[in-house]
């Protein structure tokens, strides 16, 4: 909603003039039946309101990035390198360690 928010606000500023009126619970029953149509799966059978169901938001928000600052070797490294190259370490001490480590 955060989203739709900062949309409409970004909206409203190219406009010279708006306003914001509350608008009383009694005039709002035929915008909260559109709204429970919309809610409900069941609509497309009561032809009464053509509902479309969207499979991705209408506001794409921009990807962030995210990444490692520092890569340094952990109790993961040799796994992760096992798995990408199946290579065991070159010590037998190690090869030991390491399948006690994965097993």
């Amino acid at each position: 909603m955060v989203a739709y928010l900062s949309k409409v606000k970004s909206e409203l500023s190219e406009f010279e003039f708006s306003s914001v009126e509350q608008v009383p619970r009694e005039q709002k029953s035929n915008v909260d039946a559109l709204v429970g149509l919309g809610t409900t799966k069941e609509a497309d059978t009561l032809n009464v309101v053509m509902v479309e169901f969207s499979e991705s938001p209408s506001i794409i928000e921009k990807p962030v990035e995210v990444g490692m600052i520092v890569v340094k070797p952990t109790w993961m490294t040799p796994i992760v390198e096992y798995l990408i190259t199946e290579k065991l370490p070159d010590d037998r001490k190690d090869v030991r360690k390491f399948l006690y480590q994965v097993l």
